[in-house]
């Protein structure tokens, strides 16, 4: 694609609509275009804007809804009027009425007479084809992908005389639209077990692969080991597209040896054609009420095909959520990634200056626990005072009476 298709398909990129073709080509060109980065940038500020003035828009006041209402009633009374033409046609004579009928026969008359002309005889042209295809379907085909099937009417049935006028069949559907039409919509899942030699580098190395494969790392989880004797391991889920879900999976096996390995997939064919029929039976009912509440007149029947309607839209909305994410689901595989190193950390033996600081940390240690224990029992000697002291002082008495004594 050349950079103004590009610089087109940057609103449907914002709104996530893209096909995955389209999205890897944008992407590819926002990443060595400042200008289309810049562009983008833009779009994505004004869709927030528009998101938040829609979230933050109030809602009809009283007043607007009761003249609203009021309207409507109007409306209907203007409509159940006579009009002016039955007025002005009911006030003319006779006469006039016959006048006026006049323009009306004549025309009728020359119609008639030009329809019942002989026309001039064609030679028919055989094998002449002609597709016609009106411009606005190819317009909106060109948009959204949809190719209308072209009508193929030769000259040679629309000129002849002898022959009704025809239109041939549509050709055939070709064997490679039919595998298109009945391809199985899968969501493909796989994990992956590897023992790299470093983790680090295998965690580098699994981005640059979710980039080169137009995907993306969408959890990581890396536990790095505090203690000798344990293993370095890390988990990470990369998105990828469909297509490329069993290339990505060949590059990541070959980072490392492969321990084990999943690969699962689910058919959700049944489930969109019916959320897509579904969503279409919703959107009918939406505009047969749309067109009752047009004619509704009372203010009960207006209210009650509002309710309705909002419920049947918010049934839309979730429908087209979920049909939305099972299409993106589809278009884009989850690969889960369990890495682990070949070796655990060993412990490292400390030098010889470690050990001697180490050997006088704990002795300053030692030695600060024996003066706060030391300083703890001479505290505790002082404050059993009150006990010891009169006994020590009755003891010496004694001792010296006895000392004194012949």
């Amino acid at each position: 694609m050349n950079h103004d298709t590009i610089v087109g398909l940057l609103p449907w990129y914002v709104n996530g609509t893209l096909a995955p073709h389209e999205r890897a080509a944008v992407e590819s060109e926002l990443a060595s275009c400042p200008r289309c980065a810049a562009e983008l940038e833009e779009l994505k500020r004004l869709h927030e804007i528009l998101h938040q003035i829609d979230a933050d828009a109030p809602g009809p006041s009283e007043q607007l809804f009761a003249r609203t209402l009021a309207r409507v009633e109007q409306q209907r009374g203007d409509r159940t009027a006579e009009s002016p033409l039955r007025r002005w046609w009911n006030g003319l004579p006779a006469l006039g009425r016959a006048a006026a009928f006049m323009p009306v026969a004549l025309a009728f008359i020359l119609v008639a007479f030009y329809a019942t002309r002989p026309t001039v005889q064609e030679a028919p042209l055989k094998g002449v084809t002609v597709m016609q295809t009106p411009i606005m379907e190819r317009g909106m085909s060109a948009r959204s992908g949809i190719q209308p099937a072209p009508a193929a009417v030769t000259l040679a049935d629309r000129y002849s005389v002898n022959q009704p006028v025809t239109e041939a069949a549509a050709p055939a559907p070709s064997l490679a639209s039919k595998l298109r039409a009945e391809r199985p919509q899968l969501i493909r899942t796989g994990s992956i077990s590897l023992i790299v030699p470093d983790v680090e580098h295998a965690i580098a190395q699994l981005s640059a692969i979710a980039q080169s494969q137009f995907g993306d790392v969408v959890s990581l989880t890396d536990e790095t080991p505090s203690q000798p004797g344990v293993r370095h391991t890390a988990s990470l889920q990369l998105s990828v597209p469909a297509e490329r879900f069993d290339q990505s999976l060949s590059a990541i096996a070959k980072l490392g040896a492969v321990s084990s390995r999943t690969i699962g997939a689910e058919n959700v064919s049944d489930q969109i054609v019916d959320a897509q029929a579904r969503l279409r039976n919703l959107r009918r009912t939406e505009a047969d009420m749309l067109r009752i509440l047009d004619r509704a007149g009372k203010i009960p029947d207006v209210l009650e095909v509002t309710q309705q309607i909002a419920g049947v839209r918010e049934q839309i909305e979730q429908l087209d959520g979920q049909l939305q994410s099972l299409q993106h689901r589809v278009a884009y595989s989850t690969i889960s990634i369990y890495i682990q190193d070949e070796k655990p950390i060993a412990a490292v033996e400390p030098s010889a200056g470690t050990q001697l600081n180490d050997a006088w940390r704990a002795a300053q240690r030692n030695v600060r626990a024996f003066s706060i224990a030391l300083a703890s029992y001479v505290l505790g000697f002082i404050a059993f005072a009150p006990y010891w002291l009169p006994a020590t002082l009755l003891v010496f008495l004694i001792g010296y009476r006895l000392s004194r004594k012949p």
